[in-house]
């Protein structure tokens, strides 16, 4: 799990002590959007979606618009807390910033197996295809 440290600081409480006492976990917005990438779309969701395109002969095209659909939904109905001090502009830009960075055709991804190849613990960051509108790999 990472935290934005700049999103973080606009939250009334600094929790990050009671969750997780090091600041490994405080990292840029960029790190954190790459790793949301790898875990929610490249590990979970898009090989769920080619799963399910498979056995039940629905078109992957289909799924992964669907997909985009339900973020672009989700992110619409994300309400601001009412304690975060960020300026109501500046949330629904983040949030903006954040969708279009899950559904852009490229990104930055975290390569977990290069790194387990290589022995290493140190992250390393891949260009590679995201969820975007590119349709070439339906």
């Amino acid at each position: 799990t990472f935290w934005d440290p700049t999103r973080l600081a606009q939250l009334p409480v600094d929790f990050r002590h009671e969750v997780y006492d090091r600041d490994d976990v405080l990292v840029p917005y960029a790190k954190c959007l790459a790793c949301l990438r790898h875990t929610m779309l490249r590990m979970h969701l898009l090989p769920l979606a080619s799963e399910v395109s498979s056995a039940f002969a629905v078109s992957l095209s289909d799924l992964r618009q669907d997909l985009r659909d339900v973020i672009r939904s989700a992110a619409a109905g994300m309400e601001q807390e009412e304690v975060d001090t960020l300026p109501r502009a500046d949330f629904a830009a983040y949030a903006t910033t954040t969708v279009e960075g899950l559904l852009a055709p490229k990104g930055q991804l975290k390569a977990l197996l290069r790194m387990r190849l290589l022995q290493t613990k140190n992250e390393i960051y891949v260009e590679g295809e995201c969820l975007g509108e590119d349709e070439t790999n339906s």
